[in-house]
């Protein structure tokens, strides 16, 4: 190459934040697939499949005037394969679905949200706008270990962690 030829210099990719500045924002899914708590189960298996999502909200509404939607419950897809396993089992998402719906800002940290995921023992929080408190979305575990795991210090900082504004989807 001499030196008057042009020379295309790929700048280095921006490393992502550290755990400790990553918000529930930056790694949850988007968006919230409800249903009725009438549905039964082979709506919910058709809804989970044409959505390519693991876990349906079971709808509920809150008691403002704008009756804004809210998640009752939550029904997954291993709810569905046990009640596909026992022919007595319930078969509507109100009888599915799992209580208490844990919910968290996405403003928040994501070791918060990894804190409440291990106090609740559930799989998935309810992501909730700070400003309407409606619902925008689902965080699991999953989610935050691929976060976690990006930042090696991460593992062994217990350090509280600060806040920021971020954006993700389901």
């Amino acid at each position: 190459m001499n030196s008057t030829t042009p020379r295309h210099v790929t700048p280095p990719a921006e490393a992502p934040p550290p755990a400790a500045e990553v918000t529930v924002a930056d790694v949850m899914h988007r968006g919230v697939i409800f249903c009725e708590r009438q549905a039964t189960a082979q709506e919910l298996a058709a809804t989970m499949i044409a959505h390519g999502v693991h876990s349906v909200a079971v709808l509920g509404h809150t008691q403002n005037e704008r009756h804004d939607p809210t998640v009752w419950g939550i029904v997954s897809d291993v709810d569905l394969l046990a009640a596909a396993l026992d022919p007595d089992a319930p078969a509507t998402a109100g009888d599915l679905a799992h209580q208490p719906v844990i919910p968290l800002r996405a403003s928040r940290p994501i070791r918060e949200a990894a804190e409440t995921i291990a106090t609740y023992r559930v799989n998935h929080l309810v992501v909730i706008d700070g400003e309407m408190q409606t619902p925008v979305g689902f965080i699991a575990p999953l989610d935050i270990a691929q976060a976690l795991l990006s930042d090696p210090a991460s593992a062994t900082d217990s350090s509280p962690s600060t806040t920021a504004e971020g954006h993700r989807h389901v």
